[in-house]
Order: C-alpha cells, then sequence, then structure tokens
C-alpha cells in the first residue's frame, strides 16, 4: 500500500466528544446491542416478537406507506393478508437488528 493510499483511509480515532449527551442515545444502543449478544436466541426473537405490536403502534405513516405499496403491487391481497405481511416482516427486521451484536462480539 502506498502512502498516498493510506492517506484516503477513513480511520476515525474515538473523540471525548464523542460522550456528549447529543450522543447517548447512541451509546445506548451499542450497550444495548452488547447485552443483546449475550442473550440466547430465542428468548431474544421472543423480545422482538413482542417490540413488533410497539412498533406497529408507533410507526403510523410509514406502516400506511407500506399498506398502500403493497396493495398498489398485490391488489389480489386483502387487507389481513398485507396486515400479516407487514407484521411479519416488521418482526424479521426487529429479530435482525437485536441480532446484530452477535455478529460484532461473539464468534459464531
Amino acid at each position: 500500500m502506498t502512502v498516498r493510499d493510506k492517506k484516503h483511509l477513513y480511520n476515525p480515532k474515538f473523540q471525548f466528544s464523542w460522550l456528549a449527551p447529543k450522543y447517548w442515545g447512541n451509546w445506548l444502543g451499542v450497550l444495548m446491542l452488547l447485552i443483546f449478544a449475550f442473550v440466547p436466541v430465542r428468548p431474544r426473537d421472543a423480545f422482538a416478537r413482542s417490540l413488533t405490536g410497539l412498533v406497529l403502534k408507533y410507526s403510523k405513516k410509514p406502516r400506511r406507506i407500506v399498506d398502500i405499496n403493497l396493495s398498489q403491487c398485490f391488489p389480489e391481497m386483502t387487507a389481513e393478508e398485507r396486515i400479516k405481511l407487514i407484521r411479519s416482516n416488521i418482526e424479521i427486521f426487529l429479530q435482525t437488528v437485536l441480532g446484530q451484536g452477535e455478529l460484532l462480539v461473539r464468534s459464531p
């Protein structure tokens, strides 16, 4: 690797300014990922399933957009089928997000 290549690499160094209160939410998220890295898969997935209803309740606008998109792409689907698909998608997304910490700190 030449000097020029090293110059263009992005290698951030830790800065104490990242400990400011405006970043506390980020650090809390990292801490939660680290905690969930050591939780067994079944309880972690059960927790993700329980969060699905909460996400559906508070994400009204994105849920409505997805519902409209699905109704346009799949007009033969009923409203119940679309809701079931949206719910399943959110559940799998939450399982994936909560499992990311395992990839970071544990070997598979």
